[in-house]
């Protein structure tokens, strides 16, 4: 087996990555109506802000976890690039679900306080929007749990270190249980 190279510099993949997200956080905050127009619309607006620094936060979590593997073990092989694309992808879907989950959480938290976003009217329609947030958030927690796997599976020139072997090994047991959860 021939073993795959390691970059530390950074990759056209990588920067394909981080534009997704990049756009996937703007889309969080363009797709809010427009720039509020009264005092009422700017109160409105900002109480929309702990939704969207929810969202925020756990998109970054994932962007992350990209990050650090791409800078710890930067390998484009078939099956890193494949999952760093899927990876792309699922913020993209998933960026809408996780805005509605978000807002209405904290809608729910603050007593009607803070706007949420949709409309849930039956527990039938409740429970489709926490499947669909539940697979987007499995599926992006599964493919940096691969990522990593990945690293422990392949052989790598330079060879992985000790420490950068037990760096991978946390991280799959990490990514494995928010991907359980």
């Amino acid at each position: 087996m021939v073993p795959i190279a390691r970059q530390r510099q950074t990759t056209r993949l990588e920067t394909f990555v981080d534009a997704a997200f990049a756009f996937a956080l703007t889309m969080l905050v363009v797709s809010v109506d427009s720039v509020p127009q009264s005092y009422d619309a700017l109160v409105e607006a900002v109480k929309r802000v702990p939704a969207f620094a929810a969202s925020f936060l756990i998109t970054v979590m994932f962007w992350l976890g990209h990050y650090r593997w791409s800078r710890r073990y930067g390998i484009e092989d078939t099956g890193s690039v494949v999952l760093s694309l899927m990876l792309g992808f699922l913020v993209l879907v998933f960026l809408y679900p996780l805005r509605l989950m978000m807002s209405g959480a904290l809608q729910s938290m603050s007593g009607g306080f803070l706007p949420g976003e949709i409309a849930i009217t039956r527990i039938s329609q409740l429970q489709f929007m926490f499947l669909l947030y539940g697979i987007g958030f499995m599926s992006m927690a599964g493919v940096l749990l691969a990522l990593y796997a990945r690293v422990l599976r392949v052989a790598l020139s330079p060879p992985l270190s000790v420490e950068d072997r037990a760096v991978a090994v946390v991280e799959v047991q990490a990514w494995g249980i928010l991907a359980g959860m």
